[in-house]
């Protein structure tokens, strides 16, 4: 960018000193197509190229700056990906602690279901007994 800069200066002082060659009083006559108009074109030529040079210079930072600022919003897109990738990883984790959990619980639920249906029978046979008991007569007495 530096060097850009001293073109552009060197270039400025080039087209000033060409401008001021221009309208510099000349004694003499003056020849059509001699050296010094030769000259001059051929410097006038190198500044017009050294402002070319500049403009596209300037347009190459001002693309390097929008490019930056591309990547510095591509870069905080990729973290705001990446947190959200560390998120959905730990409710992952969390949906499959809970799905543990609830199968625990149904085989809790299987084994005291199995376990009341058990007390059912044995309550079933204690009830036959002693309608059987009260069916006879005996009131509960031997």
């Amino acid at each position: 960018m530096r060097r850009q800069r001293e073109q552009l200066s060197v270039g400025g002082d080039e087209a000033a000193a060409l401008q001021r060659e221009e309208n510099a009083p000349r004694g003499g006559a003056r020849q059509i197509g001699g050296t010094g108009e030769v000259a001059q074109g051929h410097r006038a030529a190198g500044g017009a190229e050294l402002l070319q040079q500049a403009q596209t210079a300037v347009k190459l930072d001002r693309l390097t700056e929008g490019v930056t600022a591309l990547t510095v919003k591509v870069d905080g897109l990729a973290e705001i990906q990446n947190r959200a990738e560390q998120r959905w990883e730990r409710t992952e984790e969390g949906i499959r602690a809970l799905l543990a959990i609830a199968e625990m619980h149904n085989k809790e639920i299987a084994t005291l279901t199995e376990n009341g249906r058990a007390t059912d029978e044995r309550l079933n046979g204690l009830i036959n007994v002693v309608e059987r008991q009260i069916s006879e007569g005996r009131n509960g007495k031997p």
